[in-house]
């Protein structure tokens, strides 16, 4: 009876590994895109500090801004009108 009891415990556990076990894989990247402005020259990307020189920017070459790493924030050197970037 003890034995049946374990088991059937065993079995119970087994079914509800092997159910959880067929969730889909999540991505594992740290990529994030966010839309910048281009109108004022400064520009706060995020509310924490950045990695250095891990923001790069679609279509704008990097002599046109620097990244202030510490307090998280976009300088343009030269104003880009018209123009959102991401």
């Amino acid at each position: 009876m003890k034995l049946r009891r374990i088991f059937l415990l065993l079995i119970c556990v087994m079914a509800v590994q092997v159910s959880l076990a067929q969730k889909p894989v999540s991505p594992l990247s740290n990529l994030r895109t966010k839309y910048i402005s281009t109108k004022t020259t400064q520009v706060k990307i995020d509310s924490l500090s950045l990695f250095p020189n891990t923001v790069s920017i679609a279509n704008v070459t990097a002599d046109q801004y620097q990244v202030d790493a510490v307090n998280a924030v976009l300088l343009w050197y030269s104003p880009l009108t018209g123009m959102q970037v991401g």
